[in-house]
């Protein structure tokens, strides 16, 4: 990965429209019965089994932050139009290309989920850091370490923290992370899988 100071700063100012079009239409987002079971959670610190208390517990964390019940709404939209953002910085080359993938989640069926407060839109969000940081830490990889620093361990530790609290959030989610699991453990993804890729990715679900 090479980035450009100048031109990757660029990349950003898209998706801070976007997020800002966002919370200005949006805010304090909206609410299904089980976002305001979960909030009440939050308020009271008292958590059932009803739903995975993760999310309560975050909302909890952030209204240390700012007390106001949309502080989730705008953290899940900080951490979306972030994670694109460095999406399209990572995976893609020339303005038209970076162009067209920031305009992708305009899109009524990405849009949507982003206007909601729900444990299906911190899924989605998970699954896309976590990916993008695995790609990251897999580009890096293919580098000599004295030129990773820092930044393989992290995108190794951001993927592995996104990975599992996508299936803290979500019980059911083990579907959409077993390819995901897969792709973290392959060492080169050119190669496809060997015995010990199965090995690791059956330990990362399993943990």
């Amino acid at each position: 990965m090479s980035f450009k100071p100048g031109t990757n700063f660029i990349l950003f100012l898209p998706p801070l429209f976007l997020f800002t079009l966002t919370i200005a239409a949006f805010f304090p987002g909206r609410m299904s019965r089980d976002s305001l079971s979960q909030l009440a959670q939050a308020y009271t610190g008292e958590y059932t089994d009803g739903h995975p208390p993760i999310m309560a517990v975050l909302w909890k964390c952030l209204l240390w932050v700012w007390h106001d019940p949309g502080v989730l709404f705008v953290f899940h939209n900080l951490c979306f139009w972030a994670l694109w953002a460095g999406l399209t910085a990572v995976a893609f080359k020339g303005w038209k290309a970076r162009l067209v993938v920031m305009a992708l989640p305009l899109l009524p069926s990405i849009w949507s989920q982003l206007a909601v407060v729900w444990k299906d839109t911190e899924l989605s969000i998970c699954l896309l850091g976590a990916y993008l940081f695995a790609a990251s830490f897999k580009l890096l990889g293919r580098k000599p370490p004295e030129s990773r620093n820092f930044l393989y361990g992290f995108f190794m530790a951001m993927s592995l923290v996104l990975f599992f609290y996508s299936s803290a959030v979500r019980l059911n989610s083990m579907p959409a992370l077993i390819p995901l699991a897969w792709y973290m453990a392959m060492k080169d993804p050119k190669k496809g899988g060997t015995t010990r890729t199965l090995i690791r990715a059956c330990a990362i679900l399993v943990t």
